[in-house]
């Protein structure tokens, strides 16, 4: 859903910079991309690279008779996280070695690419995630700008964050940042390792490109929410169900469990929490919105979102409501210095009885008044990148 938060956000912005042009979204699922550019005139879907070479895969979770078995069946996470990165480092040596060929092998896929770009003037890599390791996606969208700045098309890599595992991936971010016509960053860490690389890039981090909206403030209701994202939540679980319970027993509040993808392991940790609240006779829902506007829809009136998920908490920020990260991840670290509330930043190993209580306590005091100048600065950014 952050993706969705971060397309929405991408065509509303180049829809105020180019008013009158027609934009064409690369989606890597075009079914699900659909209700989003429905919103605006002047917008059509093609396949993106990544879908056309690869295929899409869907990792929906199973919800039937064989959830809770699902549910309860060992998790192996840790196996297949070193499992997936020996094969994006092979992956992405491969490519780096065989460049030539694998562009004959893809010569129909990129001849259609060329064609999508033939009567456009500009290419855009707008979002978050692509520069990291997952071998798939940094081989598409090296081929993509690669290709767009072989048609003469103008390129920009805009509000990305840096996050590769091996040399092979910062091998190929860089020969896509050096591709680019204007880039920024999103963290000050990409931007520090940018200037190492010697890329030509804006000189400040500019906000997330979802903080360019404002979803206004709502009426509070009586409930927190917890966004879980990655299994280490679970490494911690007692201390943080004990200080979820402090909370819901000296606030009288209820506790609504969300998530941000529809994807297996954050639901799964999310009934796992679920299951343990409601042992504890805590007062408990798990709740799986469709799309990135119900999750907004959910946090924009909760008294606090507890987020592992960087989009749970800018959305539930968008919406003020005062928000807590359970995450120490670079881009994380940065939202949280953005907004002035860098004692609300944990690991989950770092939680101690009370922590988020403390935080939650304290919720009267946040600023949601950074919206406009975060609005401001990515305006400013996008004129001062997009000529």
């Amino acid at each position: 859903m952050g993706d969705d938060a971060i397309l929405y956000s991408s065509i509303k912005i180049l829809r105020d910079k180019f008013p009158d042009s027609t934009i064409v979204v690369l989606s890597y699922n075009i079914l699900e991309t659909e209700p989003i550019t429905k919103e605006f005139d002047n917008v059509s879907i093609t396949s993106s690279l990544h879908a056309v070479i690869y295929g899409t895969k869907h990792l929906k979770f199973p919800v039937g008779k064989n959830l809770i078995d699902d549910f309860l069946h060992q998790f192996s996470v840790d196996k297949i996280s070193i499992i997936r990165k020996s094969n994006n480092a092979r992956q992405t040596g491969s490519f780096l070695k065989n460049y030539e060929s694998f562009y004959i092998e893809q010569k129909e896929s990129f001849d259609n690419f060329r064609e999508v770009c033939r009567d456009a003037d500009m290419y855009v890599m707008s979002g978050g995630g692509y520069l990291a390791s997952w071998a798939e996606m940094l081989i598409s969208k090296f081929c993509e700008i690669d290709i767009a700045k072989k048609c003469n098309l103008k390129t920009y890599v805009l509000g990305q964050t840096i996050l590769p595992s091996n040399n092979n991936s910062w091998e190929i971010i860089e020969k896509i940042l050096n591709m680019s016509d204007g880039t920024f960053f999103r963290d000050t860490q990409s931007l520090q390792d940018a200037k190492e690389m010697k890329i030509e890039c804006y000189n400040r981090v500019v906000p997330d490109l979802v903080l360019s909206n404002c979803f206004g403030a709502s009426s509070k209701e009586n409930y927190i929410v917890l966004i879980p994202f990655t299994k280490d939540l679970l490494s911690n679980k007692k201390i943080i169900i004990d200080n979820i319970e402090e909370i819901t027993k000296k606030s009288d509040t209820e506790v609504y469990i969300t998530v941000s993808q529809h994807w297996p392991l954050p639901i799964k940790i999310g009934l796992n929490f679920y299951f343990s609240l409601k042992e504890k006779g805590i007062n408990a829902r798990m709740i799986i919105p469709n799309n990135f506007k119900e999750l907004v829809n959910i946090v924009a009136s909760a008294q606090m979102t507890f987020s592992q998920n960087l989009h749970g908490l800018i959305l539930s920020y968008c919406a003020h409501t005062p928000v807590v990260s359970l995450n120490k991840n670079r881009k994380f670290v940065s939202f949280m210095e953005m907004i002035g509330q860098t004692g609300n930043l944990f690991s989950p190993q770092d939680i101690m009885a009370g922590s988020l209580y403390n935080c939650f306590k304290r919720r009267e005091e946040f600023d949601f008044g950074y919206l406009d100048l975060f609005r401001k600065q990515i305006y400013e950014a996008i004129n001062d990148t997009l000529m």
